[in-house]
């Protein structure tokens, strides 16, 4: 995915699909999506995102631009459904890999929902 946002501190952060003067890009791959369930004509699933670029709030917002809000962000319209209760965002870093000048590292964990 692909957008441009608005710079500023502004939330929520809003985003153009096409390129704005002084916008910042925000790049990110849906690299795997896994059914989770299914609720009436509603299908929820668990996404795996890599991301190219780091911007504040943007995997709320990408997500949330492309009608795919995370369960429980409700300032990205991603109400409470499917009986997700947590008073939190369905949002986890699982892993993490960065490399620095003391090599590369390597942080992996399940999610806490």
């Amino acid at each position: 995915l692909r957008h441009f946002m608005a710079p500023g501190e502004r939330v929520p952060k809003k985003l153009s699909d096409t390129f704005q003067q002084g916008w910042l890009e925000c790049s990110l791959e849906v690299t795997e999506v896994k059914p989770w369930k299914v609720e009436g004509e509603r299908s929820f699933f668990e996404v795996e995102i890599l991301l190219h670029t780091g911007r504040t709030h943007q995997i709320r917002a990408q997500l949330s631009k492309i009608g795919s809000p995370i369960l429980g962000d409700k300032m990205y319209r991603g109400r409470n459904r499917a009986g997700f209760t947590r008073h939190r965002l369905a949002l986890h870093a699982a892993e993490l890999k960065w490399t620095d000048r003391s090599g590369v590292h390597h942080f992996k964990v399940e999610p806490f929902f």
